[in-house]
């Protein structure tokens, strides 16, 4: 079964996609969506907010087969291979996140080399409100790292409502024939 996994792309790039109040202006890139047989729900962390707003100045991952590995709050998820065949335009993208119902109130971003930081304040479908910094190290063409510190309310897990996510992203190689 093909899933879209959204996740790891939305981690670091998906709320990226809301206004640049700093950083750089570049002309924006097409992100890729991943697809992945080998996923499991159980190994998905919790969505991160996304921020419905215009397109940012950013590069997606290249295609290829990535592995990537997955902490939430310090436990180590299963890793998967994911295989980022085909180029997303933010804008369909965050027709998707509108779609979903999410709205962001607050989206900052900025980038510097390959550090990118975003800051987002959102209300995700359902009422539940998000405060995330996310900080995506990288190239996006052979490695990059997500990590995200994220505050809802109410709590996903009650009694914690903050978070902390890191993916590593490597990518290994040419996606398998389908």
């Amino acid at each position: 079964m093909r899933i879209t996994l959204a996740l790891i792309a939305a981690l670091g790039l998906a709320a990226c996609s809301g206004n640049s109040t700093t950083g750089s202006t570049d002309g924006a890139k097409a992100a890729p969506a991943a697809t992945t047989p080998d996923a499991s729900a159980a190994a998905t962390p919790p969505a991160a907010p996304a921020a419905p707003a215009a397109m940012a100045a950013i590069d997606g991952p290249a295609t290829g087969k990535w592995k990537t590995t997955v902490m939430v709050n310090g436990r180590a998820m299963p890793s998967a291979e994911v295989c980022v065949d085909k180029l997303v335009d933010f804008s369909e993208a965050q027709k998707l996140q509108q779609q979903a119902g999410t709205t962001c109130s607050e989206v900052t971003q900025h980038r510097e080399g390959d550090v990118l930081t975003v800051h987002s304040a959102c209300t995700l479908a359902g009422g539940r409100k998000t405060v995330s910094d996310i900080k995506v190290t990288g190239d996006f063409k052979s490695s990059y790292t997500t990590e995200m510190h994220t505050v809802s309310d109410p709590p996903v897990v009650p009694g914690k409502p903050a978070s902390d996510i890191t993916v590593k992203s490597e990518r290994v190689g040419d996606c398998d024939a389908k």
